[in-house]
């Protein structure tokens, strides 16, 4: 058996974004509903990212698909 990774707390704004990203929104959409920055989102999904130990090459929804 081996021993869970070790997460880090997100602080509420990280939280909301995350929301976000489990109801399938892109990265734009999330900064348009959480009325912040594109810069500023990406930047949360990183550490959303780094918390839960997900790899850097983990697809996130960055556009709409059709």
């Amino acid at each position: 058996m081996t021993a869970p990774l070790p997460t880090t707390p997100l602080t509420p704004a990280e939280r909301r974004v995350a929301q976000h990203v489990v109801l399938g929104l892109s990265a734009r959409e999330i900064a348009a509903a959480t009325q912040l920055s594109p810069n500023t989102t990406h930047s949360y999904l990183r550490v959303v990212r780094g918390s839960c130990a997900a790899p850097n090459a983990a697809p996130w929804r960055s556009s709409p698909t059709a």
